[in-house]
């Protein structure tokens, strides 16, 4: 597999590679079911207002992503590694992260 980024800093469009380009594609009010994107890059996208259900984003990367407002439901969140974001309000199960974290 390979090595994970650590950084998106000066990551371009040209850097891009893949069997299959789509660009500029409207997609609004689409379903999507049973695909595989498995070892695609999906950049510059707006996924605003989805829904992401029964989704396997299992050894993903996120990067410069906008999550402000999510809920995540029953999901599963084992070893996963948050660095370097704004957690401003981050609440799991009740409890406000940003806090507890301000505390320790």
């Amino acid at each position: 597999m390979a090595e994970k980024p650590t950084s998106f800093d000066n990551k371009s469009d040209d850097q891009l590679s893949a069997n299959m380009f789509i660009e500029n594609a409207d997609l609004r009010q689409s379903t999507l079911n049973q695909n595989s994107f498995a070892g695609s890059v999906i950049m510059k996208s707006d996924y605003s207002d989805c829904q992401f259900l029964r989704v396997n984003l299992q050894d993903s990367t996120f990067g410069e992503v906008t999550l402000d407002n999510t809920r995540l439901l029953q999901c599963s969140l084992k070893n996963v590694h948050i660095e370097a974001s704004n957690i401003e309000g981050l609440v799991i199960n009740g409890i406000n992260i940003e806090k507890l974290i301000e505390k320790g």
